[in-house]
C-alpha cells in the first residue's frame, strides 16, 4: 500500500482466468483466501476476476465466490461463439455480480482497434454494440486524445441498439465470428491477402521458469515437439517459458502445467 501511496483498494480482480484448472487453483492454493484477508483488514473493498477464453470458464469461477465484479470480453464478434454477454452475463446478473466489458474493438493497436482495421464494423457500431449489453461498465483503450474525445462523443450521444440494429449488425459479422475461427483479417485489410487459415495459434501454457533455464535452448531459442493433438511450439524469453499449440479449429488444451494431460498424445515442456 506505501508503494501504492494509498490506504486501500477499491477493486482486487484475479487477471486471467483462462485455463480449466484456475478456478480451482485459485481456492487451492490459497489466493482467495489471502484475497479474503485483505479485504477483512480493510485493504481491498471489491473482490472480482478477469477472463478472456472461455465462457464455460466462467461460469465456473462464478460459482467459486461471491465475486462483486467479472470483467470479460464484450464485443460483436462474441455474439456469435461462445458469448460471454450471452452465458455469463445474465448469469452475473442473477447472482448480483456486476458484469463489466472490454475488447469492444477487438483489440488493436498504433490507436486502431483490429475490428475498425478489417473493417468488421465501425467505432461507433462497436462501442454501441457493447453499451447496450447489460453490463455496469465498458473498459475502453485510449492511447491519445483523439481516441478520448471520440469514446466521449459516442458516450454522451449513446442509443441503445434497437431489436432491428442489433440483427442487422450481428448479421453483418457473422461471417467473420460464426465458428470461431481466428482469421487474419488485419493482414487482409491493409493487402497482405492471406488463404483461410485451417489451424488455429493458442497459447497454451506460460509459466516461470527456474534461473537455471532462464536461458536460450542449445539448439536455439525455439524446440518443437509433436503430439496426436497438434504440433507443439515452444519458446524460452528469458525467464519464461510460452507455448504454443497448432491443432483444428476448435477449443485448445486448457491446464496449467503441473496438472494431469487433458488430451491423448499430449506433450509438455519442460
Amino acid at each position: 500500500m506505501r508503494r501504492l501511496q494509498t490506504d486501500y483498494l477499491d477493486l482486487w480482480q484475479f487477471h486471467e482466468i483462462n485455463y480449466d484448472n484456475d478456478p480451482d487453483w485459485i481456492v487451492e492454493r490459497g489466493a482467495l483466501s489471502e484475497a479474503l484477508k485483505a479485504q477483512k483488514e480493510g485493504k481491498v473493498r471489491f473482490l472480482g476476476f478477469t477472463g478472456h477464453k472461455d465462457p464455460r470458464i466462467h461460469l465456473k469461477m462464478l460459482a467459486k465466490h461471491s465475486w462483486d465484479t467479472v470483467l470479460m470480453p464484450i464485443n460483436v464478434c462474441d455474439y456469435h461463439y461462445r458469448s460471454f454477454a450471452r452465458e455469463v452475463v445474465p448469469e452475473a446478473i442473477k447472482r448480483g455480480i456486476a458484469p463489466l466489458g472490454m475488447k469492444s474493438l477487438g483489440g488493436g493497436r498504433d490507436h486502431k482497434g483490429r475490428f475498425v482495421v478489417a473493417k468488421v464494423c465501425t467505432v461507433e457500431e462497436a462501442i454501441r454494440y457493447a453499451l447496450s449489453q447489460p453490463i455496469a461498465s465498458l473498459v475502453v483503450g485510449i492511447d491519445s486524445m483523439k481516441v478520448l474525445e471520440q469514446d466521449l462523443a459516442i458516450a454522451r450521444n449513446f442509443k441503445p441498439l434497437s431489436e432491428q440494429e442489433l440483427a442487422q449488425l450481428t448479421d453483418k459479422v457473422k461471417h467473420v465470428a460464426g465458428d470461431g475461427h481466428v482469421l487474419d483479417l488485419v493482414g487482409q485489410a491493409r493487402g497482405r491477402r492471406r488463404p483461410p487459415r485451417t489451424l488455429q495459434v493458442h497459447p497454451v501454457l506460460r509459466w516461470p521458469l527456474p534461473p537455471q533455464a532462464a536461458r536460450p535452448d542449445p539448439g536455439g531459442d525455439r524446440g518443437n515437439l509433436s503430439g496426436r493433438s497438434g504440433a507443439w511450439a515452444g519458446r524460452r524469453l528469458g525467464g519464461l517459458c510460452e507455448v504454443f499449440l497448432a491443432g483444428p479449429p476448435g477449443p485448445p488444451p486448457c491446464r496449467r502445467p503441473g496438472t494431469p494431460p487433458v488430451g491423448r498424445g499430449e506433450q509438455r515442456r519442460r
